[in-house]
């Protein structure tokens, strides 16, 4: 049951994505470089002057925004809302590779969920079998052993093993009042170290639920970051320039920084 309610959770993701609005970014991109370089008599000159630019990350449907869109854009609710069902289908689609890293992590997750999940049934059902069936005075445990050895009715616990079966079996591996029911203290032993291992298998099932739904929103927010990215042109281009000369003599290296926008 506990996959199929993240899908259910999943699925309400999806549509929280959809009603997400377009967000506002103002980025700063300071450059706080000096290159300095000395003259031949001593004097030093600034080969390179820091320049900031601030530009503000308007929203896709501004008027002045919508001009400098790339022609063929990828829609960003879209790009959003497909991550966040299926993790890396918002990158391939936006075209970016790393779409298959968040695929493959999710495959791994869901892996690690039905993992866990089944084996923490098996310890529990594989308690519970060896157990027996308490209404059979011949089970590891029973209402009967448990009646003639206090002298009590044992109507509520029959009341509760019918309506939560899982709650009476934890209560009886853990209340020691209930401990006159077993047929032998390894016999509870046993079915206390069952449980207990079928918790904990059930706790990792949960860590690998978290890691999905950590999954899908990560996605979810980079696929819309990579829509974004294809929609405005804001790939900036860096490159360091060096040239070598003799200047009356004495080596010089210039180095120049350019930046294109």
């Amino acid at each position: 049951m506990r996959p199929l309610r993240f899908a259910i959770g999943v699925l309400g993701l999806a549509a929280l994505a959809f009603a997400v609005p377009a967000f506002a970014f103002v980025e700063t991109s300071p450059l706080a470089l000096d290159l300095l370089s000395t003259t031949s008599d001593g004097t030093p000159q600034l080969w390179l002057a820091q320049r900031s630019i601030e530009r503000e990350w308007v929203t896709g449907d501004d008027p002045a925004a919508r001009a400098s869109m790339l022609p063929g854009g990828r829609s960003e609710p879209g790009a959003m809302s497909l991550s966040a069902l299926l993790p890396g289908s918002g990158q391939l689609y936006v075209g970016e590779k790393s779409g298959y890293a968040f695929m493959l992590a999710e495959a791994l997750g869901w892996a690690g969920l039905f993992y866990f999940d089944s084996r923490a049934d098996e310890q529990y059902h594989s308690a519970t079998t060896a157990a027996g069936a308490p209404g059979d005075s011949a089970s590891a445990w029973s209402f009967q052993r448990y009646a003639n050895a206090t002298g009590e009715d044992p109507a509520r616990l029959e009341h509760l093993y019918s309506a939560d079966p899982s709650s009476f079996w934890y209560a009886v591996a853990k209340d020691d009042r209930l401990a006159a029911g077993w047929d032998s203290g390894d016999s509870r032993t046993s079915f206390s170290d069952q449980l207990v291992h079928s918790n904990d298998l059930r706790h990792h099932a949960g860590q690998f639920t978290g890691f999905l739904w950590l999954n899908h929103l990560v996605s979810a927010a980079d696929a819309f970051r990579a829509a974004r990215n294809y929609n405005f042109p804001l790939q900036r281009n860096l490159e360091l320039k060096t040239k070598a000369s003799l200047n009356r003599g004495r080596p010089e290296v210039a180095m120049t920084l350019v930046r294109t926008f």
